[in-house]
């Protein structure tokens, strides 16, 4: 550039260098991202409120309750809602194998959460409590390992997220006592909603609070094993 060109003229006003190049505002994340961001915050939000409605005890009393068809409703819609917006959190896992068995463990569990909530809400009120506990008994082959890819995955996410920072430790503890608690509540002596709701309440919201301004910052230290 020469002298001429660097130098204003005589006489005319200052000009900012940052009005005499104005720069395209720069996006802090994607529209994918902010999808994502969406559908995983607002899912664990409705994950998280459908189990607080959801009555204490699993009975035929239950499912004349108020609150029964609200409460699988919303958790039904949570978790689809939840396993569409996870990919967002793939990034921050890193690339190791407990990660990816993590993720996938969580994914499975929370996407097959609707069909639970369809049976719950819309066979379960219409037949004896026996012939429920019946088809339960029936599909047990299927809902075990189901359930058990939610209550593993849950504090593995937890586990997986702390190790190599793409967590927050609040949000990575709180994953973790929700699956622990999920895994030792059988044995307690308490009636079963005590523990469960606690526990997949905390889990809803820690997924949700991963969504969250500050947790930009968490980014993966090292990749998992």
């Amino acid at each position: 550039m020469s002298t001429l060109e660097s130098q204003p003229l005589a006489g005319a006003p200052r000009v900012p260098r940052s009005a005499r190049h104005p720069e395209a505002a720069v996006p802090a994340w994607s529209d994918d991202a902010t999808l994502r961001r969406v559908l995983l915050g607002a899912g664990g939000v409705l994950f998280a409120l459908g189990n607080l409605l959801h009555p204490l005890e699993h009975n035929e009393a239950a499912e004349q309750a108020a609150t029964w068809s609200a409460a699988h409703l919303l958790f039904g819609i949570g978790g689809v809602l939840v396993a569409a917006g996870l990919p967002l959190l793939a990034g921050r896992l890193g690339p190791g194998r407990l990660a990816r068995a993590a993720y996938a463990l969580v994914w499975v569990g929370f996407v097959t959460m609707p069909a639970n909530a369809y049976i719950e809400l819309f066979v379960a009120p219409n037949i004896d409590h026996h012939t429920m506990h019946e088809i339960e008994s029936d599909m047990t082959l299927v809902a075990l390992p189901l359930a058990f890819a939610f209550i593993i995955g849950v504090p593995l996410l937890g586990i997986v997220g702390w190790r190599v920072g793409g967590l927050s430790r609040p949000v990575a503890a709180g994953l973790v006592i929700a699956g622990v608690t999920l895994l030792l509540g059988p044995g307690l002596p308490v009636t079963e909603g005590y523990w469960i709701i606690p526990a997949t309440v905390i889990a809803g919201l820690a997924l949700a609070a991963t969504t969250l301004p500050w947790s930009d910052n968490n980014r993966p230290r090292r990749g998992g094993s």
